[in-house]
């Protein structure tokens, strides 16, 4: 695993870039034309909403600092609000943090070959992740953050307070879109003996000023106030809740990569503790030393950042897969400055995974197999992962990402690459279109609509105004009972300015048993007693998309709203039978 002789395939330059382009090759057609997650649609909506004049928190609500937002305003005004725009952006962005990330390697002792092998990691992973990952927060914020550490570990020992003042900024900057990087920065100020104190906070502070004087002057700030005041306490009692469940269904996410994670754990604490006599025994078969103190410094600087970043992702943050996507990045930089051969061996377990499951989908005895072990061991699927390469039916639509369709074709090319079909958070992309045109054809606007489960409120984007309703994803605010009594009494309010609302017979369903939970593809819907009376579908339905057989319902408002009830006190409508 470290620096061997022999003059293995991994430890020459030119089949690990040729790889690497090859995977490139294949993967980003696809990626560009993957369809949106509904978190991308809701800052979507909000950059849209900020754009017209609306106010973010008051008219779309989120629980987050708005940097994520403000830089969608930069995109949409760039590229407009096509969605392949955002995607090549976030390609850009990812680019650019590996290429970041490739320089501090390089110059932390990784040679040529590692460097090469660092970019097939890197085209392996992340153009293959699902669409839940892209365009997400933790990536766009990595970058800041990387180009702060680049600026902090410059050849120069010659400090220049201008310097250290941009360097503050964009650490600023990345404490905008999420303020879960302040682990990571005081992880490398530790390592680094806490120079350039001074401009650092002046840097820090010009970008928090520069950031307070928008919600000021846009009228943000009362509404922003209130989010953090009012709603976030009650959200953070809910991700300590969540700790468990995190610690255990992280090392699914991305499998292998996630396996070996405790190796590169050891690897940044022995650069942190590299004067250590237990260091100095490790064999340097499994550890190379730094060849120079330079090499040292940045090693153990990049240790800190990955060990701060990784504990920020698990006691601040949700069980999602995106969280750990900048952490398996940082990863393959740190197995590269210390000429670990991790990849070709992750590439060969996905090779060998990859053809498990495929050889159990297309064996019946095999898959009942597999079934019997799931019951007993649910994570088995996780554990032996697919890579997207061995799917045929994604790898047949890669001449049809480099065609220019017309609107409607787009829509279905999409869908047809989403990698969560049926699924209540992933957006059935045509569908949604489909309700929009019923909508506009009725002359409403979004102003009219409003659209209570997570993924039809793409349909928001196809028709002008600002939603009635400023719950985008309902269920944030209904995971705890205080924040719950808050959402109803607006929900309540909001009402009356609406004429429509969109449901998604898929969320509906999801609670059902399981021999029910198909039930809602069926043309006529027989829904459970219990929801009759829970909003929406305590209201008319007047419109079903894909016609007639779809997922997404539209209601026609006419009745008071009695009761409403979300996942987990949703499930009660099932038991009511």
């Amino acid at each position: 695993m470290g620096v061997p002789t022999r003059r293995w395939p991994w430890r020459c330059a030119w089949p690990g870039w040729l790889l690497a382009a090859v995977l490139l090759a294949v993967g980003l057609p696809i990626f560009v034309r993957m369809p949106p997650w509904c978190d991308l649609t809701l800052y979507e909506l909000a950059a849209r909403t900020v754009m017209t004049g609306g106010v973010h928190y008051r008219d779309v609500f989120d629980t987050n600092l708005p940097g994520f937002v403000w830089s969608l305003v930069v995109v949409r005004r760039a590229f407009g609000p096509s969605v392949e725009a955002v995607r090549l952006v976030d390609l850009a962005i990812v680019f650019a943090c590996c290429g970041l990330l490739a320089r501090l390697a390089r110059r932390a002792g990784a040679d040529r070959p590692a460097i090469a092998w660092f970019a097939v990691g890197a085209a392996a992973f992340y153009p293959f992740t699902t669409e839940f990952c892209h365009a997400q927060r933790d990536v766009w914020m990595l970058l800041p953050a990387l180009a702060a550490l680049t600026l902090r570990l410059r050849e120069s020992e010659r400090r220049r307070f201008a310097l250290g003042v941009l360097e503050g900024l964009l650490w600023g900057t990345a404490v905008w879109f999420k303020p879960h990087v302040l682990f990571p920065i005081a992880g490398v100020w530790l390592a680094t003996g806490r120079r350039d104190t001074l401009p650092n906070l002046l840097g820090g502070c010009l970008a928090g000023a520069l950031g307070v004087a928008w919600l000021v002057r846009t009228g943000t700030w009362p509404h922003f106030v209130e989010v953090f005041t009012k709603w976030n306490p009650h959200y953070t009692e809910y991700l300590f809740s969540e700790i468990g469940w995190r610690a255990g269904s992280h090392w699914f996410h991305f499998a292998p990569w996630t396996y070996l994670q405790p190796l590169v754990v050891v690897l940044a604490i022995a650069d942190l503790c590299r004067h250590r006599r237990w260091v100095a025994k490790l064999s340097r078969r499994w550890y190379v030393p730094a060849a120079t103190e330079s090499e040292a410094r940045i090693r153990r600087v990049l240790g800190a950042f990955y060990l701060g970043w990784l504990l920020q992702s698990f006691l601040l943050q949700r069980q999602f897969p995106y969280v750990h996507v900048p952490g398996t990045l940082i990863a393959f930089a740190l197995f590269a400055a210390h000429r670990w051969a991790v990849v070709p061996a992750g590439l060969a377990f996905l090779a060998v995974s990859s053809g498990i499951a495929w050889a159990c989908e297309e064996n019946a005895v095999w898959q009942d197999r597999v079934d019997r072990v799931e019951r007993v061991f649910p994570w088995v699927r996780l554990a032996v992962p697919r890579h997207a390469l061995s799917v045929p039916e994604r790898l047949a639509l890669w001449q049809a990402c480099w065609r220019a369709l017309d609107a409607d074709a787009a829509r279905r090319r999409q869908d047809q690459l989403g990698n969560y079909p049926e699924f209540f958070s992933a957006i059935a992309v045509a569908e949604a279109h489909e309700v929009a045109v019923w909508l506009r054809s009725r002359g409403a606007t979004a102003a009219d609509v409003i659209c209570w489960h997570s993924s039809p409120h793409a349909v928001y984007l196809d028709l002008p105004g600002t939603p009635a309703f400023r719950f985008l994803h309902a269920d944030t605010p209904l995971i705890r009972d205080a924040t719950y009594r808050f959402m109803r009494a607006e929900l309540l309010e909001s009402a009356p300015r609406a004429r429509y609302v969109v449901s998604d017979l898929c969320r509906t369903f999801v609670s059902a048993p399981p021999e029910r939970q198909d039930d809602w593809h069926s043309r006529s819907i027989e829904l459970p007693p219990g929801a009759k009376d829970v909003f929406p579908y305590d209201q008319p339905i007047v419109f079903r998309s894909d016609g007639g057989r779809g997922r997404y319902v539209v209601h026609e408002l006419t009745h008071p709203i009695d009761r409403v009830e979300y996942d987990p006190p949703h499930r009660d409508i099932w038991k009511r039978e």
